[in-house]
């Protein structure tokens, strides 16, 4: 009799779940496998272990490989394999795959465990052919003889995996590849060419773009279908009286923005591209191409559905992000069109701003020019009266503070553009801020009021700052300052502090702040104008205050105190009066450099040969000016009215140096200056370019074109002057007082510095001598100055290397310094 805890062998079937219940109903007797009972103990174990799993596993036994699996492996038979599939070869079930089975099915019948990583495979689960992704690992199961009788496999679908890493690979080289278009119909394009590199997805695609007043949508990108085809419209028609053929249904999604669903296309047009499969896509999306949020879209996208794969949500998910990347590149373009757009006419405003400056300040500097240059000639007649002299100087002022006001326009350019730049340089502080102070004394007399200039503690004798630009800081405080106080006065205050506090302490040797303070009491300031001063054409208004200037300065003045490093300040009671202030770093230059200071006395004429000038300008008020500067001084000048009577004088005078003026009818400067540059025989002449043109942009160009340097007009007679000496190479000639002339030496001086009737130490002759050897002039003025003090008698030798030394004579002065070593 049978022990009744002995195993049975139909318990191998036993749970299993809803595949337990299905395999213990079987009648297994009727399969290629027999009953259970007949079922060898490795079979019956292999069935037993997949059943009490939750994995998805699938048993082949035998030479036909009949089929055992599980509630896990279950799905993934879809609804055409099972349960027909169950006990049952597998070949009949698994035909449309069988290539790709069979191999790994004899690997394992050989003996040898398997693995495949999302192995793709195209079974036909839900009545079509399907791109489908699975992981395999297959062991052989033996039997009792030790032969292999059939496969244990586990398997998980990957499918769905291996679908969005591929198409977030696309999404983001959409996102990646947006910033390369500049345009819309660029982004369409890359976005064609990102659709492209996945055909599994998105077999064909059509991109069409939406114009600005929505009555037509046009093609600006395909993928898989050549445009302009029965399946692919270039232009479609959106607006209602004027519709075409809309086969994708465009109409309406351009103006619902809903998704459209369009089937059957193979009745519609045939075969359509089906990306990697040879099968007609039966199904597209037509979808709207709209930022989130917007009710009405830019553009369209339709899409392909792959023939192999069903349009579920994850599917339309997908193409919906597609077309959302899309309208992101769309917008970036057109966003990036805008500012383009913005920027050009930004750019076109620019430039028409900057031809308005550049035509204002050449027709207001050119009658300028005229003013302020008779102004200067008339200076130098000797019978001038008193009154006369005052008229000239009313002239001059006009003139200059018209100039100011130009160039203030230009500067505040200068500044928007970023183009505004410091040119820092030596010079002596004391006589500086006394020269600022005398210029605005007289305006200040003008109006009754008193201007004080208080230096409250030691300055430095010398610092290094832009010179030009500090000038026009503390004009700007304090013409302001004298402009808006009518009674009471303007104090200049000047001084080294630390920690904002005034420092009297002149024994201090720490790096030291100067402040510049202004004070008035004028009208003041009400406290909530006090920013709006600051402002581009803002002024501060007092009662019955008749404004004038450009409301330029002090936009210009804090813009210069931030160039340096500043800050300015402001307080003030309105009807009392304001105090503005600012402070600097401005570095102390040690030694006292008499290289830079100026002469003056005036100069009467130069040493050496006549020189010969030709002045070229179409006005003659203009060249009358230089005429009448230079001729007085000894210089013989020819004038021509254009370039090309320029370049005959040139020719017929031979001049040493040319002043050419660059805007000119007949021939402008520019190309004259070419021609001569071009010329064998004149390409070494000095042209120095004069133009009311004062923008870099026409200096630069002069300097391009071949011209030596430029001199803006108004001309300013001490820097045709300096050109005239640099250029030439010239030592000038002064007037001593009492009405005799100073060269390089009188003679009388010469007969007193003679080596034989001066005794100068050795020592100072040796330091001199290797001073001008090194080329070192600085040094060489500083010894003198040291000779002077110790032995006064010594002055016509130090005057007279200190004329030597000024016009750069290194070589005379090397000789001059041997004579006196020889001799002693």
């Amino acid at each position: 009799m049978r022990d009744k805890a002995q195993i049975q062998p139909e318990d191998c079937l036993a749970g299993g779940g809803e595949m337990g219940m299905l395999m213990r109903s079987l009648d297994w007797s009727k399969t290629l496998v027999g009953p259970v009972s007949t079922w060898p103990q490795s079979l019956r174990t292999a069935v037993s272990i997949m059943l009490a799993s939750r994995f998805p596993m699938l048993i082949h036994w035998g030479p036909e490989y009949v089929q055992f699996y599980n509630d896990g492996f279950r799905p993934i038979l879809g609804n055409s394999k099972h349960p027909g599939a169950l006990g049952q070869p597998a070949y009949p079930w698994w035909a449309e795959i069988w290539d790709v089975l069979v191999p790994m099915f004899d690997r394992v019948m050989a003996g040898e465990g398997t693995w495949y990583e999302d192995q793709v495979v195209f079974p036909n689960r839900y009545g079509y052919t399907e791109e489908a992704y699975f992981t395999f690992s297959h062991s052989p199961i033996r039997d009792e003889s030790g032969q292999v009788a059939g496969i244990f496999q586990a398997v998980t679908e990957t499918t769905e995996r291996v679908l969005n890493e591929r198409r977030l690979k696309t999404l983001r080289d959409l996102a990646a590849r947006a910033v390369e278009a500049q345009m819309a119909e660029a982004a369409c394009q890359i976005a064609a060419e990102t659709l492209d590199e996945n055909p599994n997805d998105i077999p064909f695609a059509l991109l069409y773009l939406i114009d600005q007043d929505r009555n037509q949508a046009t093609l600006a990108g395909t993928v898989g279908l050549e445009p302009d085809t029965p399946a692919s419209p270039a232009i479609v028609q959106l607006n209602k009286d004027l519709a075409t053929y809309d086969c994708w249904s465009i109409t309406q999604v351009a103006s619902t923005g809903q998704m459209v669903q369009v089937d059957n296309l193979f009745e519609k047009f045939g075969l359509l591209p089906g990306g990697l499969w040879p099968e007609s896509p039966s199904t597209a999306l037509v979808l709207p191409v709209a930022q989130p949020g917007s009710l009405l879209p830019t553009g369209l996208l339709v899409a392909g559905i792959s023939p192999r794969r069903a349009l579920n949500d994850s599917y339309q998910s997908f193409l919906t992000l597609v077309a959302g990347q899309i309208a992101i590149a769309i917008s970036n373009t057109r966003a990036l069109e805008q500012e383009r757009k913005r920027a050009s006419a930004l750019a076109e405003l620019d430039r028409a701003k900057s031809q308005f400056l550049a035509n204002m300040s050449h027709e207001l500097r050119t009658p300028l020019n005229g003013i302020l240059g008779y102004a200067q000639i008339l200076k130098r007649h000797k019978t001038l009266s008193d009154s006369q002299k005052n008229g000239l100087s009313v002239i001059n002022q006009c003139g200059e503070h018209l100039l100011t006001l130009i160039n203030d326009v230009l500067d505040i350019s200068k500044i928007e553009a970023r183009k505004m730049e410091l040119h820092p340089k030596n010079f002596r502080f004391p006589e500086f801020l006394e020269g600022v102070a005398d210029i605005c004394q007289i305006r200040a007399k003008q109006k009754g009021i008193e201007l004080i200039y208080e230096a409250l503690t030691p300055l430095p004798l010398r610092i290094r700052a832009d010179e030009k630009r500090l000038r026009q800081i503390l004009l700007n405080l304090l013409g302001n300052a004298v402009k808006f106080t009518e009674m009471g006065s303007v104090t200049f205050k000047v001084g080294c502090v630390g920690d904002s506090q005034w420092i009297v302490d002149d024994q201090t040797s720490l790096p030291l702040k100067i402040r510049f303070q202004v004070e008035d009491t004028g009208v003041g300031i009400a406290p909530d104008q006090l920013e709006n001063i600051f402002l581009p054409f803002q002024q501060a208004e007092g009662q019955d205050q008749q404004i004038e200037g450009t409301g330029l300065g002090l936009t210009i003045t804090r813009q210069l105190i931030e160039m340096m490093g500043g800050e300015i300040h402001v307080k003030s009671i309105l009807g009392q009066g304001s105090t503005f202030w600012l402070e600097l770093e401005l570095p102390e230059v040690d030694s006292v450099d008499e290289l830079n200071s100026l002469n003056t006395q005036e100069i009467i004429s130069y040493e050496g040969p006549t020189r010969r000038v030709l002045v070229v300008d179409d006005k003659w008020a203009n060249r009358a000016v230089l005429i009448n500067l230079l001729e007085p001084l000894g210089f013989e000048v020819v004038e021509a009215e254009n370039g090309q009577e320029g370049l005959n004088k040139t020719q017929q005078f031979k001049p040493d140096i040319i002043f050419m003026d660059l805007v000119m009818p007949v021939m402008d400067g520019f190309e004259a200056t070419r021609q001569l540059r071009a010329s064998s025989n004149f390409k070494d002449n000095i042209i120095i370019a004069t133009s009311a043109s004062v923008f870099e942009f026409d200096q630069q160009q002069s300097l391009d074109v071949g011209c030596d340097d430029f001199l803006p007009k108004p001309v300013r007679e001490a820097d045709l002057l300096e050109q005239l000496r640099t250029h030439l190479k010239l030592q000038w000639i002064y007037e001593k007082q009492g009405g005799e002339t100073d060269s390089a030496i009188s003679a009388s001086e010469n007969s007193q510095m003679a080596p034989s009737s001066l005794i100068i130490p050795s020592d100072a002759i040796a330091t001199l001598l290797d001073l001008s050897l090194r080329g070192d002039l600085k040094g060489i003025t500083e010894r003198l100055n040291q000779l002077e003090l110790s032995s006064p008698q010594l002055t016509p030798f130090t005057h007279h290397l200190r004329q030597l030394v000024k016009g750069f004579k290194i070589k005379q002065i090397q000789e001059f310094i041997k004579e006196y070593k020889n001799e002693h």
